[in-house]
């Protein structure tokens, strides 16, 4: 990550905007693509963006991880929190490609390390749904949005597993 001289830009340069005391908010926001300039420093282009609130300014800032680090005074946790959303952002597009199998009814299906079984089939009107199994709870999750193709299907299983595990594992 480029070091800035973030002193001299943006909200850094400003008289009143706190620059220590600062904490993140919620988890880091994947965007894609580096389509956000960093709200503190005003010049970084950011991807992966941090929401940092301080209980001395009116509203909460998107950040990049430079700027993060230094807002909360821990470059090491800003860098962490980046580190494992990358690392899930790519689990999520891995997730798609490998594992996966055909049943004899021509369902994918794919089993996951933790106990869980996703099957994806298309559905009468042709679009994708499918259901995620605990093998720990014996519970059973139907998707309910029907979904454009196999992979939209499987997207939307990566993001419910996590869901349905705390839902159904911790209460």
């Amino acid at each position: 990550m480029p070091s800035l001289s973030h002193v001299n830009y943006g909200k850094w340069a400003e008289a009143g905007v706190p620059h220590k005391g600062w904490y993140p908010v919620g988890d880091v926001e994947d965007l894609g693509n580096p389509e956000l300039t960093c709200e503190m420093c005003e010049r970084q282009e950011v991807r992966y963006v941090q929401t940092m609130a301080h209980g001395n300014y009116p509203s909460v800032l998107r950040v990049g991880c430079v700027c993060a680090g230094k807002m909360e005074e821990d470059p090491a946790a800003a860098r962490t929190r980046e580190r494992l959303r990358r690392s899930k952002t790519q689990r999520r597009e891995r997730w798609t490609e490998s594992g996966w199998k055909h049943s004899r009814r021509g369902n994918q299906f794919k089993s996951t390390s933790d106990g869980f079984h996703v099957v994806v089939k298309v559905n009468d009107d042709g679009t994708w749904g499918g259901v995620i199994s605990d093998s720990v709870t014996s519970k059973k999750h139907w998707s309910k949005k029907k979904h454009k193709d196999a992979i939209e299907a499987k997207l939307a299983a990566f993001d419910a597993i996590p869901l349905l595990k705390k839902k159904w594992r911790l209460s």
